[in-house]
């Protein structure tokens, strides 16, 4: 919404890269300030970002005193007044650093501004600092658009049936979760060559693991290749707060004689029904703070498949899924 004694500067100026590419650089006289537009935080866990304040050269020289460091403050109603988040010490940040500050009850509203603000400084050229890369929910998660995952009830991505017969790994690319401090468990991976009738294991994303986005790959064990697997992401349950997710330029195919395969971007270029047989819970939108949409599951309701057995008979296609998210077959 505003800023203030700032300006968008490239890496070679400025107080370098602070995360990564260009940053807002503040050395300007007068006040120094950066004002969120206001934002719905009810569900926000977190925010977080890449801060410098001064280094060791001319154009990013060292504060002196702790007026001269920056506060991270929020506003319910319209930046009359302001509470306080954090205080950014002037000497714990003469190199770039990423920061993740859990957000305080009061400043869970419909309308909620942020403000990253400089109480003092000694004038223009010095105390300067540098932000980048701010982020809550999901971060940024990658160049596109992403699988964002919030919605009330269950939340499931499956696949079509695919043939992995010769598929070497499966990779999800720039997996993201919110933080959920509550959350007992994250995001299962599992397979089945049956149409979903059973499912096996494949891996946990572990939440505490993903409060950045990162590349997930995974081998696939033999008996998951078939000409007929199918794949899902499913978050059995989701606590007490939002635990929002996102899965973004999903992989499933690659290997030595063929480059072609499963392949989302969730760019729009291909309808989603073509590679995936239910999405639930989840839609591909502009959120997280991706460059792009997101597929995205963030509700307080927890999936009755955590806390109910399915028992079948021999005459039954049915299994029993157990609470370790794997699932039995029938005797």
């Amino acid at each position: 919404q505003e800023v203030i004694g700032g300006e968008v500067v490239t890496p070679d100026m400025g107080c370098g890269v602070v995360s990564s590419g260009s940053s807002l650089y503040f050395s300007k006289a007068g006040l120094r300030q950066l004002v969120s537009w206001d934002l719905d935080t009810e569900w926000a866990e977190f925010v977080q970002f890449y801060l410098r304040v001064g280094g060791d050269w001319a154009e990013c020289n060292q504060a002196d005193s702790r007026e001269e460091g920056v506060l991270l403050q929020y506003s319910n109603d319209g930046g009359i007044s302001w509470g306080l988040i954090a205080e950014m010490y002037f000497t714990d940040f003469t190199k770039p650093r990423f920061v993740h500050y859990e957000l305080p009850l009061a400043s869970k509203t419909p309308s909620t501004r942020f403000r990253w603000w400089q109480p003092l400084h000694s004038g223009e050229g010095y105390d300067q600092w540098a932000i980048d890369d701010i982020g809550g929910g999901c971060g940024i998660i990658g160049e596109g658009k992403a699988l964002y995952f919030s919605s009330p009830g269950r939340r499931e991505a499956r696949t079509v049936p695919l043939d992995t017969t010769n598929t070497r790994s499966k990779q999800d690319l720039n997996v993201s979760k919110n933080v959920a401090f509550l959350v007992v468990i994250g995001v299962i991976v599992q397979f089945s060559t049956n149409n979903g009738v059973e499912w096996q294991f494949l891996r946990e994303l572990d939440f505490s693991s993903f409060l950045e986005p990162q590349v997930v790959t995974i081998e696939l064990p033999p008996p998951a290749k078939t000409p007929y697997t199918v794949f899902r992401w499913w978050q059995p349950q989701q606590g007490k707060h939002s635990a929002q997710w996102a899965l973004d330029d999903v992989l499933i195919g690659m290997n030595d004689s063929s480059r072609t395969g499963f392949h989302d971007k969730f760019d729009g270029t291909t309808p989603l029904r073509h590679n995936w047989y239910r999405i639930q819970g989840g839609e591909v939108t502009v959120d997280c703070l991706s460059l792009d949409t997101a597929l995205t599951f963030n509700s307080e309701a927890i999936d009755s498949e955590s806390h109910h057995t399915h028992i079948c008979n021999k005459s039954s296609s049915a299994c029993r899924e157990t609470s370790s998210y794997e699932t039995t077959g029938c005797n």
